[in-house]
């Protein structure tokens, strides 16, 4: 039985034309403002994550390399991810990708689980928490700024 709104292997026709796997009921914002806000190396990650995920004819391997690069991402910001979110949140999220066969290929790894839901969830968990924590800290420096330009009047 499917998880609410992930329909395994169902696929959709893009605007572009493309053949795409179809996206979670309510995460078309998402898909286009995750990457927004993201420094050009990381955006193209993102965007390229996306894209391996969602593409037509994506193998399993396909899927958790594009779910590995968006916990990589969420790896590079991780100094914000510890300023922003609570320590078990943060510890949680990379946990998920170090011991469930995404990131590392130990015999220790969980991996007898169904792959289609988790990584369809994961990929999900992982483009929502690189989108918050940049606009985290995007409203942070905002303040920042503006405490800054009225203390110097």
């Amino acid at each position: 039985m499917a998880a609410a709104g992930i329909m395994p292997g169902s696929m959709q026709r893009s605007q572009a034309g493309i053949i795409e796997r179809t996206l979670v009921a309510g995460t078309e914002a998402l898909m286009a403002s995750a990457p927004k806000g993201v420094d050009p190396h990381n955006r193209t990650l993102v965007e390229a994550a996306i894209n391996k995920f969602r593409r037509r004819g994506a193998t399993p391997t396909d899927r958790r390399d594009a779910i590995r690069d968006l916990a990589d991402v969420l790896e590079h910001y991780r100094p914000s991810v510890k300023v922003h979110l609570l320590s078990k949140d943060e510890g949680a999220l990379f946990e998920i990708a170090n011991k469930f066969w995404i990131r590392h290929n130990k015999p220790d790894q969980y991996k007898d689980y169904d792959r289609e839901l988790w990584w369809a969830w994961l990929f999900y968990i992982y483009l929502a928490s690189i989108a918050l924590v940049v606009r985290l800290v995007e409203r942070q420096k905002g303040i920042e700024g503006s405490i800054g330009r009225s203390s110097a009047r």
